[in-house]
């Protein structure tokens, strides 16, 4: 939802004057709306460092991947805010175009594709444990050990 300030604790309000209001359409402007969502994106790449760390201290075996559900219209294009589209529409591409990250501890082989899809790390994920099921697809797959 506009709260964007709800999800990062204040140490983290580095980017400011940011949106404080729900109405975000008539109540902030773009500045404000882009600082807001910036500093929860700063919160985001803080808590993935803390878990890849805490993966790096471990010293145990790891693949990490990080697949955001969703980007976010800021106002873009046709003035889009937040995200979703009603059934039948495509996504507006801020909103389909998300980070994949995946580092590892051991040695594998990511298949370099332009485009990589959710159900991808499903499938990615189940052959990497080995799962036997009628529901992998291979082709998704885009990590080899």
């Amino acid at each position: 939802g506009p709260l964007y300030n709800s999800r990062y604790p204040k140490k983290f309000q580095k980017f400011n004057p940011q949106c404080l209001d729900a109405d975000v359409i008539n109540q902030c402007t773009m500045e404000e709306l882009y600082n807001s969502y910036d500093n929860t994106i700063l919160y985001t790449d803080f808590v993935l460092g803390k878990i890849l760390d805490t993966l790096e201290t471990a010293k145990v075996p790891f693949v990490f991947i990080y697949l955001s559900d969703h980007g976010e219209s800021l106002r873009e294009g046709d003035d889009r805010i937040f995200h979703g589209m009603p059934p039948g529409i495509s996504l507006p591409p801020e909103q389909a175009k998300v980070p994949l990250i995946v580092t590892s501890s051991m040695p594998i082989k990511i298949i370099k594709r332009t485009k990589y899809n959710q159900p991808d790390v499903f499938d990615t994920i189940l052959d990497l444990f080995n799962i036997e099921t009628n529901i992998l697809n291979k082709e998704g797959v885009f990590i080899k050990k």
